[in-house]
């Protein structure tokens, strides 16, 4: 998604204002994670997707304390409880 150019300012606590448009349509809202890292003269945003605690996967997830742990590594927990 390429959006036309919108301007924002910085504040002087460093915070800038993503629009409420391109955070509808990325699907961005409150209390959402984001990654926000440096790459080459660009600051890359980019809203963190839930993955597994343990091995970085994203498919079978359920939470756990606050975590997600993949149904695989469940399994994998549990064999080594056995």
């Amino acid at each position: 998604m390429r959006s036309a150019g919108v301007k924002r300012t910085i504040d002087e606590l460093g915070r800038v204002v993503i629009p409420k448009d391109i955070r509808n349509g990325l699907g961005i809202g409150p209390r959402d994670r984001l990654n926000v890292y440096a790459e080459d003269s660009r600051i890359i945003i980019e809203k963190e997707e839930d993955s597994c605690a343990l091995c970085s996967g994203r498919e079978d997830l359920t939470e756990f304390d606050g975590k997600y742990i993949c149904e695989s590594c469940i399994r994998k927990l549990r064999s080594m409880m056995d």
